[in-house]
């Protein structure tokens, strides 16, 4: 099992901290980088993807011009650490994007790709 010092990439922000996301928007192939400001930490509260429960997560609320496909991208500030990730974008708010904190995001990668997940009826035999 993995420890802790696999995140040590990881590092805490807060708001006003300034970066850029590292993704591939629109599903382009080079990389993209898009500045981002982080405006705010809130706890998300809202269902998870199957409806069958409320989830409550920590959310930074960016100002940022990100696009589909920037999802799962780093929240990268100047010093070159990872203080978060994209996922979601406001389409009914230009310039507001969304990303997991590091405490969301370390327990994942603390189990190093060992865990298979259920990808439930999200994929289904064509």
């Amino acid at each position: 099992m993995a420890t802790w010092p696999c995140c040590a990439p990881l590092a805490l922000a807060k708001s006003g901290s300034e970066g850029a996301v590292f993704g591939h928007p629109n599903g382009q192939t080079d990389l993209a980088i898009t500045p981002a400001a982080i405006r705010q930490q809130v706890t998300a509260v809202g269902r998870d993807l199957y409806d069958s429960h409320e989830t409550r997560r920590q959310v930074f609320i960016l100002a940022s011009d990100l696009a589909p496909g920037d999802s799962g991208g780093g929240l990268v500030n100047p010093a070159g650490a990872v203080v978060g990730v994209a996922f979601a974008i406001a389409p009914d708010r230009p310039g507001t994007a969304y990303a997991l904190t590091t405490d969301e995001v370390r327990p994942v990668l603390a189990l190093g790709g060992t865990t298979a997940v259920n990808t439930g009826p999200c994929l289904s035999e064509a």
